[in-house]
């Protein structure tokens, strides 16, 4: 299994171990709603993809390694169904600015005005008490 280090993973939420898994996610309010994006060439792509095409979208990281970014609450992910076997949801456009923001960050560069976006929304979403439902928002 790959290592955290391996992959210029930044955040000291992964360098002290896993936490424990946030509070709940939220699923979408229906399937049709903000399920497919449309790319700046046109091309519509999924919104919520499965952990196999967020490691794609990371570069090719491990499983683990992705699960265990999930589980710090940085990227909005729900569980396909109610059983314990049931496979996560990924939000596509989460791991896009999570990819981005450790290239800036690897480089010296401050975030993107869309990722603070994208982290204040997961913040609020992951409160005891959350102010937010839902995926994040994401500018059309």
């Amino acid at each position: 299994m790959a290592t955290t280090s391996a992959l210029r993973i930044h955040h000291p939420e992964l360098d002290l171990g896993l936490p424990p898994a946030p509070a709940k996610f939220v699923c979408p309010a229906s399937p049709k709603e903000h399920t497919t994006l449309r790319t700046s060439k046109g091309v519509e792509k999924k919104r919520f993809v499965q952990i196999k095409d967020a490691c794609h979208i990371m570069g090719g990281c491990d499983q683990g390694v992705m699960r265990g970014i999930i589980r710090t609450g940085l990227i909005y992910a729900f569980k396909a169904t109610e059983r314990s076997d049931s496979w996560f949801k990924i939000d596509s456009v989460g791991v896009y600015l999570y990819r981005e923001n450790q290239r800036r960050r690897a480089i010296g560069q401050p975030p993107t005005q869309q990722w603070l976006d994208y982290s204040a929304w997961m913040k609020k979403l992951n409160a005891a008490d959350p102010e937010v439902m839902g995926p994040p928002p994401v500018p059309q």
